[in-house]
């Protein structure tokens, strides 16, 4: 490929950690309901109440993020030194878990 055309060619724009994350949390799904299929897929439980420990928080320190500092809750999440908003669907998941509208999620003492 010449210089020229190497020039042209348009260059991905790396994302941002706070992007990244976002897009991480987004991938879930875009419905409580389709986050709890994910997660039913994907053998993840949790405990309600906890924001430290529930299933959201769970894939998250899965998926990498230090397994100390994830918390995600209805406005905001954190994971890492990262702290985003956490997007809609993932709110209205973590409200009806909390609520037990997912028993098969919640996990057993």
């Amino acid at each position: 490929m010449s210089a020229k055309k190497a020039l042209l060619k348009p260059r991905k724009k790396k994302l941002a950690p706070e992007e990244v994350l976002i897009q991480v949390l987004e991938g879930l799904g875009s419905s409580s309901e389709e986050i709890f299929t994910f997660m039913i897929a994907r053998g993840i439980k949790g405990r309600r109440e906890y924001s430290t420990d529930c299933p959201v928080a769970r894939f998250l320190k899965e998926d990498g993020y230090a397994s100390s500092t994830v918390s995600v809750k209805k406005w905001v999440t954190k994971a890492d030194a990262l702290t985003v908003g956490t997007p809609p669907a993932v709110r209205e998941f973590i409200c009806d878990f909390d609520h037990n509208r997912y028993p098969s999620l919640v996990e057993k003492p």
